[in-house]
């Protein structure tokens, strides 16, 4: 089997995020590391094969088959100059980024989706990002049906719509993720009020650990899982206040139906009474003063009421904020 060495900076798949403001034609590339090592065919087709299967989980497959068909008959040809014993890295590692882009791409398609339902209104830095992220997509798209472009080109361009469209989403939901939690935490005291800690603990667990578990991946900066965990808690925390309302109202109808009816055979006992009355203790019925039930000793339904805190960590704010702050008292000094 040849061996072939290459700088290892060319044979690495490139999966970092370029930055989002790139001019065009700017070509400077990052310089490539002293150390060098020696590639075989094996490890190209290793390198092409997992990108292959990024694009496929990804989605290609249903949302970009037409893409992934045109890179697979490339594929082909690289396994049979393999075969051959021919050297395919240059050739191989184009495949392997066409594959990647395709992967890049159907992100970047997902975060921009994701976008569009959102209300981007006041958010000039979003919106912007947004545009940069669209048009990138479109110029992803042109690249792909260009039948010169480089596997490389195409990456750098989808990476770019990635980087944009995802940086937008992560500003966007920050701010959703934190409103959907204020939510939640309105949906849980409604929930205590009707004592659903008591009635559907299970249910109400269930909402508790959701948005906790929110709460660290707001922390750690996943606000997209975390407003979907925060949506989670306040539906159940909804839920339960709903059920629970309606369990209340049910009881309390038949508490009244009840009534009633005890009120209803008091006045037929009354009647009875004046024309039969009773002069001697009968069996079966109870004296007048006789203790039916023992008091009932419940506990605080209030004890059962888990407390959830009212904000949440952000560490990478904070850091912004103590760095303002250092500069505003650094001006004050002066």
């Amino acid at each position: 089997m040849k061996r072939f060495t290459l700088s290892v900076l060319s044979i690495l798949l490139v999966l970092s995020f370029v930055s989002c403001g790139k001019k065009e034609g700017d070509t400077t590339e990052p310089e490539a590391p002293g150390t060098v090592q020696t590639v075989t065919n094996e490890q190209v087709l290793e390198n092409i094969a997992n990108a292959r299967k990024m694009a496929v989980d990804a989605g290609a497959e249903t949302d970009a088959a037409n893409q992934l068909a045109s890179v697979d008959e490339m594929y082909a040809s690289v396994k049979a100059d393999a075969e051959a014993e021919k050297d395919i890295v240059e050739k191989g590692t184009d495949v392997a980024n066409r594959y990647l882009s395709i992967a890049t791409y159907l992100k970047a398609k997902d975060a921009r989706a994701k976008l569009e339902n959102t209300d981007m209104t006041g958010y000039a830095n979003v919106k912007d990002l947004y545009d940069q992220g669209c048009q990138a997509m479109d110029d992803t798209e042109a690249l792909f049906n260009k039948s010169d472009a480089t596997g490389k080109q195409i990456l750098d361009k989808s990476t770019e719509a990635a980087t944009c469209l995802n940086s937008a989403l992560a500003v966007m939901y920050k701010k959703i993720a934190k409103d959907e939690r204020l939510k939640a935490l309105n949906s849980k005291k409604d929930a205590d009020s009707v004592k659903a800690a008591v009635t559907e603990k299970t249910s109400y667990q269930e909402a508790v650990d959701s948005f906790k578990k929110a709460d660290q991946q707001y922390s750690m900066q996943d606000s997209v899982n975390a407003y979907e965990n925060y949506k989670k808690a306040n539906e159940i925390f909804t839920r339960l206040f709903e059920t629970v309302t309606e369990k209340r109202a049910a009881a309390q109808k038949a508490i009244e139906e009840a009534k009633k009816s005890v009120q209803e055979s008091e006045e037929l006992a009354e009647t009875a009474d004046v024309k039969v009355p009773l002069t001697e203790q009968k069996e079966g019925i109870e004296a007048e003063d006789a203790v039916l039930l023992e008091p009932d000793n419940y506990g605080n339904p209030e004890d059962a009421e888990i407390e959830l805190s009212d904000e949440v960590s952000d560490p990478v704010q904070d850091k912004i904020e103590q760095g303002l702050n250092s500069i505003n008292d650094d001006r004050n000094a002066k």
